[in-house]
């Protein structure tokens, strides 16, 4: 993965979740630990479920990568730098 940051609505399969899950947000604080993402279960979208949070390195396979654009360059930079 050439960037540190995937565009929102992004469809990945993590490690620790048998189903996949779209990216919704990133730096995301869950009982005090810092997260590089946050998601939601594909294709079942916001759910009462728990919030799904993870890591870029807990990333096995991208399915669908998001929309990119140079508004999402810029923040991807800005994410990097944070």
């Amino acid at each position: 993965m050439e960037e540190k940051f995937l565009p929102v609505g992004t469809v990945v399969k993590i490690k620790q979740n048998v189903r996949e899950i779209m990216i919704t947000g990133y730096r995301v604080i869950a009982d005090e630990i810092e997260y590089d993402y946050c998601g939601v279960l594909h294709p079942y979208g916001i759910t009462n479920t728990k919030k799904i949070v993870f890591d870029h390195t807990d990333i096995e396979k991208v399915s669908f990568k998001g929309y990119s654009n140079k508004d999402f360059i810029e923040l991807n930079k800005k994410l990097k730098d944070f």
